[in-house]
This record gives structure tokens, sequence and C-alpha cells, in this order.
């Protein structure tokens, strides 16, 4: 008996909710708020796969290049304060007694430029 009686009143609400434009105006409500939510998610995911993909494009093809200018410059520097040292250095070394001949020797004694760099720093 209770079965008919769920039957019944189950069978009532579905024919009531057909009919009743207040219901079927609300479903469409919530179907449309999940459409538009999901739009913008998938919307946003997709322009942030986006920009990542160009960003890894553009490092591959080299557009954000390492600063070459400033290497130089620093490169340059370093050039200019090795100068400086091996000329204060070798310009005692020859007032001590030394010849500009032997001064020309002890450079060609070295295997890097690290080794006379640390050399000529111990010398000062």
């Amino acid at each position: 008996m209770k079965e008919k009686d769920s039957e019944a009143l189950f069978a009532r609400e579905i024919r009531k909710r057909g009919e009743s434009e207040a219901w079927s105006a609300d479903i469409a409500r919530a179907v449309l708020v999940r459409r538009r939510k999901r739009f913008v998610i998938e919307g946003a995911s997709g322009v942030t796969g986006l920009a990542a993909a160009v960003l890894v494009v553009a490092l591959a093809a080299g557009l954000f290049d390492s600063p070459a200018p400033m290497q130089n410059s620093v490169s340059g520097l370093i050039a200019a304060q090795v100068e400086g040292t091996y000329a204060e250095v070798f310009t005692r070394v020859q007032v001590a007694g030394k010849s500009e001949s032997a001064t020309t020797e002890d450079l060609g004694g070295y295997d890097s430029m690290d080794e006379m760099i640390d050399v000529t720093l111990a010398m000062r």
C-alpha cells in the first residue's frame, strides 16, 4: 500500500513540475549559471595555457637573450683591472732589479689566465 501511495505522490509531483512555468524557469536559470561558470573557468585556463605556451616559444626562439651589453662591460672592467694589476706588479719587479725580458719570460710560464692572476695578486 505504501508503494502505491509513494508512486502516486511521485507521479503527481512530476506532473506538477512538468506543468509549472516557475519550476522550468528555475531549472533553466540554474543550467545557464553552471554553463557560464564553466565557460569562465575553461576560458581562464585556456588563456593561462596560451600565455605559458607563448613564453616557452619566446624563450626557445631566443627573444629573451641574456644581457650581452652588461656582460661585455663587465668583461672590459675585469680586463682593465687585470692589466692594471699586471702593470703595477711587474713595474715593481723591474724597479727591484729585474729586466723587462725577465718579466716577459715570467708571463710565458703560466698555463692559464687564472694562474697568472693568482700569482700576480700574490706578488702584491
